[in-house]
């Protein structure tokens, strides 16, 4: 499998330093380049994307892995965006105003080996911190617990906020994360928790990368 593309945020500094060191005689130094940077994409920013921002902030097959086939990215807005929501994380979606959808399958597998992607704008970052607590709630139920296998996982996802899920019956992970007001849920099946926690980072990478205004393939 090919590694996944990953935008990091000390690529991002990096490209903060060179702007700066390019416009220098304006009076814009690196360490104010820098600050702009961290306000602007660092934990507990006010992150967003439009419509536009989230489709570009979906990962295409190619981002992912050169095993992995399917269909463009999808997104909608408005009544359509809640509609979508609700179908993808069985909850209510109060305050959502745009969402979108990537499904990626294994070639030659069958549909259960798979990575799912799934991104929720919300109006404020409380009602995305509301979002992710009714997405994860169902995993943290004794009974859902004991009859699934269900195990918590801790790894640095680079978000703002990070749950993340092992499960059997059948097998799979799912990672639910905060990024500003924005929620992503990476749900893999038939992969290896290794892989969908790579994807996870490799998406709240793009959203950061995207908010700030870069190209997440630089």
């Amino acid at each position: 499998m090919t590694p996944m593309t990953r935008t990091t945020r000390t690529g991002l500094r990096g490209a903060a330093v060179a702007a700066a060191l390019l416009t220098g005689l304006t009076g814009c130094g690196a360490g104010d380049a820098l600050d702009a940077l961290d306000e602007a994409t660092g934990e507990g920013a006010n992150i967003s994307l439009d419509a536009t921002g989230l489709l570009r902030a979906l990962p295409r097959n190619s981002d992912i892995g050169d095993v992995y086939v399917g269909g463009e990215p999808v997104t909608a807005q408005g009544a359509d965006a809640a509609e979508l929501c609700a179908k993808r994380t069985d909850a209510t979606c109060d305050g959502v105003t745009v969402a979108g959808l990537k499904e990626s399958v294994v070639r030659g597998s069958s549909s259960e080996d798979r990575i799912d992607f799934t991104l929720l704008v919300f109006g404020t970052q409380e009602q995305a911190t509301a979002h992710v607590e009714k997405m994860t709630a169902g995993w943290k139920k004794p009974d859902v617990e004991k009859r699934r296998s269900v195990k918590p996982v801790s790894f640095d996802s680079g978000a703002d906020t990070t749950d993340a899920f092992t499960y059997a019956d059948p097998a799979g992970t799912h990672v639910y994360m905060r990024v500003g007001s924005v929620v992503s849920a990476v749900a893999g099946s038939g992969v290896t928790a290794e892989n969908v926690q790579t994807a996870a980072r490799m998406q709240a990478d793009r959203i950061r990368t995207i908010a700030a205004g870069h190209d997440p393939k630089k």
